[in-house]
């Protein structure tokens, strides 16, 4: 697929200027989107010495040729976003071809959970009412409805911060939920109506989740310029495409299995939902986020610390780019096992300062921290840092807060090569030194992603704090 879309969609320029020989030169002036080409040959002088419309050559070519351009711009215009491949982030073909990939396997297993849902709720079978199918379907769909309250507002202030994370969440709950209801055609009654409700609620949280994350997406693939809209709008038509396709696939599925045995088809539903979250996992490896969240910024700051303490002052220190902590970077919500730093950002202000003391505080200041010992499991080390942020704080500020947490954090660590500690380390210095490592690879640090419980710190004309 990719290779054909190359074929179709690759094939023109928007303004090209070509050399003929060392006397002519020709412009080609395309639409973005495709189509006919003016054509216009000028001489040495700068004089235009002919004028062509490009469809003459196509007629030379017959009727394919003629229909061939025409077909690729309808094509472009409808499927690709305009400015394409200059205006988009690289690997957006790529993107798209595993996002059908997802999006066929996904189709075709909720045509099995549908049949079985039906097969729950008595189709076919003698004594089943249609009373009953419809009290059972408004109970699944209340528990949805309830699932999609509850989870929104538990976690609606944390999408932001792990897009990827969200989105494989988002892609494993549905996995969960049609699982549920494949198999609940296979247990007791009594059970039936239990799973069909908790493997809804977990599709409406997927739904929530998922929505959420797509305006992020969206936006990065519109990073060069392109309309956010149009975007949103492209992948909407390459939706109908693949839910097309996905019918006539799982038409044809629906049909085959009715003859396999139980247990090859339950293989092929797992190879199914197998190749559904590696399609998601590739898509995510693809999107280059050049901000920072939490994830990202402890990552770059191991790389930086480790560089920052072995390194002398003058060489420079290296980091990751984008892209390639977009291959590293975990996409699951996994715990962290061994020793570890615990930083919790936007505490509430007693969670940081000595109320006894407060007029020691420095009113100036974007954010305030304390550290302590983890407390944990049993021999599990490492250090506690409380931040709490000033609510005029800017979001480079609060990467800074951030940064510095994690430099009061890595003062507990001790090294084998007798590395110096955070404590004796100028923080403005070390982070004046981040700042250029991480703009000099392409780091966006105007912009933050850096997950906070969300308390504030205000400072009224009496000077009382509130948070």
């Amino acid at each position: 697929w990719v290779l054909v879309c190359q074929f179709l969609f690759l094939r023109h320029v928007s303004c090209l200027a070509s050399p003929i020989d060392s006397h002519r030169i020709r412009v080609i002036s395309t639409n973005k989107n495709g189509g006919a080409a003016k054509i216009l040959t000028f001489d040495e002088n700068g004089s235009v010495k002919s004028s062509e419309d490009a469809k003459i050559h196509a007629r030379t070519l017959g009727v394919i040729g003629a229909v061939l351009p025409a077909l690729r711009s309808g094509l472009r215009s409808t499927f690709l976003p305009s400015g394409y491949p200059s205006k988009i982030p690289d690997g957006y073909l790529r993107y798209v071809a595993w996002s059908w990939v997802q999006d066929l396997s996904t189709q075709v297993r909720c045509v099995l959970a549908t049949q079985r849902i039906l097969e729950g709720v008595g189709v076919g079978r003698s004594g089943a009412t249609a009373l009953s199918a419809m009290l059972n379907f408004i109970v699944r769909d209340g528990c949805g409805m309830a699932a999609t309250l509850i989870f929104t507002a538990s976690a609606a202030s944390r999408f932001q911060s792990n897009v990827k994370k969200w989105k494989l969440f988002a892609d494993i709950m549905v996995d969960i939920g049609i699982t549920l209801e494949v198999a609940a055609a296979q247990v007791p009654q009594n059970l039936f109506l239990p799973m069909i409700c908790v493997g809804n609620a977990c599709k409406a949280m997927c739904g929530v989740a998922g929505g959420a994350v797509g305006g992020p997406i969206n936006l990065y693939w519109a990073a060069k310029g392109t309309d956010i809209s149009e975007i949103s709008a492209k992948f909407g038509a390459q939706q109908t495409v693949t839910a097309s396709l996905g019918l006539v696939f799982a038409a044809i599925f629906a049909k085959s299995i009715s003859t396999f045995d139980p247990k090859k088809v339950w293989i092929l539903y797992t190879c199914l939902t197998v190749l559904h979250i590696i399609a998601n996992m590739r898509c995510m490896r693809i999107i280059a986020f050049d901000t920072l969240n939490n994830g990202r910024l402890e990552m770059l700051f191991q790389q930086f610390w480790h560089q920052y303490n072995t390194q002398s002052a003058t060489k420079d220190i290296q980091l990751f780019t984008p892209g390639e902590v977009a291959s590293r970077e975990s996409l699951f919500f996994l715990p962290k096992f061994g020793d570890v730093n615990h930083i919790t950002f936007g505490v509430p202000f007693n969670d940081v300062v000595d109320l006894t003391a407060t007029s020691d505080i420095v009113q100036d200041q974007t954010h305030w921290l304390v550290a302590s010992e983890l407390r944990g499991w049993v021999g599990r080390k490492g250090q506690q840092v409380k931040v709490a942020l000033h609510a005029k704080a800017t979001p480079r500020q609060n990467i800074e807060a951030y940064f510095d947490a994690l430099l009061v954090a890595a003062q507990t660590n001790k090294s084998p090569n007798g590395e110096k500690s955070a404590a004796s380390v100028d923080h403005k210095a070390a982070w004046a030194a981040f700042c250029a490592a991480s703009r000099k690879v392409g780091w966006d640090l105007d912009q933050s992603n850096i997950r906070s419980r969300g308390y504030e710190i205000v400072f009224d004309d009496k000077g009382s704090e509130t948070t």
